[in-house]
């Protein structure tokens, strides 16, 4: 989808050359992450993607066509791009910043309208509640949502992404990562990923292509990178533990159990019996389409009587079953537990992990 032949950005009166006869080809549908040191040429390299920079000299290709024979503005109008700061228009609605491009690209109203919920839907921000407020109504991942939304409005192809969650809390930031995750398997854009977080990369990426002095270091999928660094350069960009960095390339339902559950119907003497015959001191408790809504415990249930129910405790925290081991650790260690349950986008049931089983895949991949 994307290709870079022989390119060469160098800036007047400077010695060296920014981006120095880069070669790289993007698969369609692949997130390729540009990783590396600050003024190392990752931006600069993305940004010639849509002109925002020329190159100095060779060729890229986007979908076969050099992107020389396009106009820049028509071909920014069909390359999604996401900054760090969002650059959301402040005296527009959520609405009016999703619909800047269809607007520039001449869509009737309705096509529009619909599209503007269409996205706002697929960012879980209701368009009720969201399409006439203002940027400065939203917290900073809403506005990263809309960011990504506006982005996404004219179904570009390709997306360049800068940092774009650089600026967020961390937890925002893996929650919005994860996120995003999920949302490329819906939409499958070709996407160039800027980031100077190795773990960011490591995470995100299909591909990672380490940068250097405008030149490529290494490139490869996130385990080859992580597994045979090229050189001195790259051990010290991935750092140390990394068998903990490959947590990220395992997600929870790669080694998720299944659990046992019951409705929150269920009499409590059925319950009990199902716990005492597999060992277990706690149970999930599901409603509807196994839907979770909490959990009971053995020891408030001995000598009771009524509905499984009845004992629900709140369920703290849950992970997704597309979350990476990285993140359900974390959450285990938050909460103070050794094990998490794991539900799907919808909230239903999935299965459960324990801090043994996150022990083991680091141990595997050793």
């Amino acid at each position: 989808m994307i290709k870079f032949e022989n390119v060469t950005k160098k800036y007047p009166n400077t010695k060296n050359s920014a981006v120095n006869n880069l070669n790289l080809e993007i698969n369609e549908g692949e997130i390729c992450m540009l990783v590396g040191p600050s003024g190392c040429g990752k931006t600069t390299t993305m940004k010639m993607v849509n002109r925002l920079i020329e190159p100095t000299s060779g060729n890229i290709y986007i979908d076969g066509e050099n992107i020389m024979a396009h106009n820049p503005v028509d071909l920014r109008r069909n390359i999604g791009y996401v900054i760090q700061n969002i650059g959301l228009f402040p005296h527009m609605t959520i609405a009016e910043n999703i619909a800047t491009v269809p607007k520039e690209k001449k869509w009737d109203k309705e096509r529009i309208d619909k599209r503007v919920d269409e996205l706002l839907e697929l960012m879980e921000l209701n368009p009720e509640v969201y399409r006439n407020r203002r940027p400065s109504d939203l917290s900073g991942g809403q506005r990263q949502r809309v960011g990504v939304a506006r982005a996404l409005a004219a179904d570009p192809p390709v997306m360049l992404m800068d940092e774009p969650f650089g600026a967020l809390d961390p937890i925002t930031r893996s929650k919005l990562q994860n996120e995003f995750l999920r949302l490329q398997e819906k939409i499958r854009k070709t996407i160039i990923f800027v980031t100077h977080d190795i773990d960011e990369a490591i995470k995100m990426g299909d591909k990672i292509v380490v940068v250097k002095n405008g030149k490529i270091v290494q490139q490869g999928t996130p385990d080859d990178i992580l597994s045979n660094p090229a050189d001195e350069f790259v051990e010290n960009l991935i750092g140390g533990n990394r068998s903990i960095k490959r947590l990220n390339l395992v997600t929870c339902s790669e080694i998720m159990h299944d659990t046992f559950s019951v409705k929150m119907d269920t009499p409590l003497d059925a319950a009990r019996t199902i716990m005492l015959e597999n060992g277990l001191k706690t149970i999930a408790l599901t409603g509807q389409n196994n839907k979770l809504i909490g959990y009971a415990e053995l020891k408030d249930m001995e000598g009771k009587t009524g509905m499984s129910g009845d004992y629900k405790k709140e369920m703290e925290v849950t992970v997704d079953e597309r979350m990476s081991l990285n993140d359900a650790l974390s959450e285990m260690l938050r909460i103070g537990q050794r094990y998490i349950y794991v539900a799907d986008e919808r909230d239903n049931l999935r299965g459960w992990i324990g801090i043994n089983d996150i022990l083991n895949a680091v141990s595997i991949n050793d």
